[in-house]
């Protein structure tokens, strides 16, 4: 299999996804970006040796403070319990949400249905890196509950 061979499945996962638009990255062949209306984008990489197509949405940065401990709990809670979605940061430390697709070229509605749910996901997230739960009310139950909400993305 090529990035020649995939792409039409790519594009047609495209179309059934909320994506606007699959555009090439600036890179050697097998890399898209899965453009969508909110300015959001998905990066698509293909993994010949493992036959699977990786998909990464960049989350964003947080600023140190009393909320990473409990943003950072939520996000291995997270990971546990959404296989094979992932969480991670890069070298500049920005988040990102990770998954994988088996690549099978009859099936661009599986590949679609991914796509929407790890832009769905990574827009939750954007929202709680931008407003962690407030540690300073755990004590009264008000920062437990809105941190136990969090794990209902």
């Amino acid at each position: 299999m090529s990035p020649s061979d995939l792409e039409p499945c790519l594009r047609r996962a495209a179309q059934l996804s909320g994506a606007r638009a699959l555009v090439p990255a600036a890179v050697a062949g097998g890399a898209w970006a899965a453009l969508f209306d909110d300015a959001s984008a998905l990066k698509l990489s293909w993994q010949p040796g493992a036959e699977q197509l990786a998909l990464s949405a960049e989350i964003g940065q947080m600023a140190d403070g009393p909320g990473r401990d409990v943003v950072h709990g939520l996000l291995a809670r997270f990971s546990a319990a959404f296989d094979p979605l992932r969480i991670g940061f890069d070298a500049d430390d920005v988040y990102k949400l990770y998954a994988h697709w088996d690549i099978d070229l009859h099936h661009p509605e599986a590949l679609a249905a991914l796509m929407d749910e790890l832009r769905r996901l990574s827009l939750q997230w954007q929202l709680v890196l931008a407003q962690p739960p407030r540690v300073e009310s755990a004590s009264d139950g008000q920062g437990a509950a809105q941190a136990q909400a969090y794990l209902y993305l």
